[in-house]
């Protein structure tokens, strides 16, 4: 049985009882991934769903929309939740008995919501909820939703996402390092922004971005502890 049904307009809940899990980090207003406006919720469309059968949790999903969708809200309360990636979280529980109206089916095409994911990407603060092994269709998905096309080929979307994803232990490596490592899951990384990549990988690269303070706060500390250094492009043509 399908978890929700549509009647054209509407998209309703056709489970006995669901509940929508939305971190209180996503309200914060420097990420902005959500708005309370009181009886709706306008959020990014990627957090947990519980779905209940005879009173007791059944099984947790993400919900797979990347673009900003309003829901409705009839009651709510906040709670520690246990993600699908294992973080306990203070969540905001919007809560669905069968048949309630959940949101409208149609999903409004506006290339702001594009632009707003891409951003989310570059200053590294997609949500950790999403797999890495999931990250780049799921972009895609966003262009879809929102009718743009960027006219890259995939490949170029992959190696962006490959080069924001990092290995929590050092940000100068990539998550794909480590991804296959024994022991490692889909959730093992760490989001770093443009910024950050800068900084740390390495002393050439740090010192020709902005926040000279930090960059070379990091370059020294990169140098007393020998680690390694990567050549920038720019970097060899000038030796050149």
């Amino acid at each position: 049985m399908s978890i929700f049904r549509s009647d054209g307009n509407f998209i309703y809940l056709n489970a006995p009882y669901c509940e929508f899990y939305i971190p209180m980090y996503y309200f914060d207003t420097s990420r902005r991934f959500a708005e309370d406006l009181s009886d709706k919720i306008n959020v990014l469309g990627l957090f947990n769903v519980g779905i209940f059968e005879n009173g007791k949790l059944k099984e947790m999903k993400t919900l797979n929309l990347p673009t900003r969708i309003n829901i409705f809200v009839y009651d709510s309360e906040l709670r520690e939740v246990e993600m699908t990636n294992h973080e306990v979280l203070q969540c905001k529980v919007v809560k669905y008995l069968k048949d309630a109206k959940i949101m409208q089916s149609m999903i409004f095409e506006d290339e702001v919501n594009s632009k707003e994911y891409l951003k989310f990407i570059t200053s590294g603060s997609l949500p950790r909820i999403i797999p890495y092994s999931k990250a780049a269709e799921i972009w895609r998905k966003n262009q879809e939703l929102n009718g743009v096309n960027f006219g890259v080929s995939s490949l170029y979307l992959e190696l962006i996402l490959s080069v924001m994803f990092r290995n929590p232990n050092d940000l100068s490596q990539k998550f794909a390092k480590i991804a296959s490592n024994d022991g490692v899951t889909d959730y093992d990384y760490a989001v770093a922004s443009i910024r950050q990549i800068c900084q740390y990988n390495s002393t050439f690269t740090a010192l020709t971005f902005e926040d000279i303070d930090s960059m070379i706060t990091t370059s020294l500390n990169k140098s007393r502890e020998n680690a390694p250094e990567r050549e920038s492009p720019l970097e060899q043509i000038i030796k050149f």
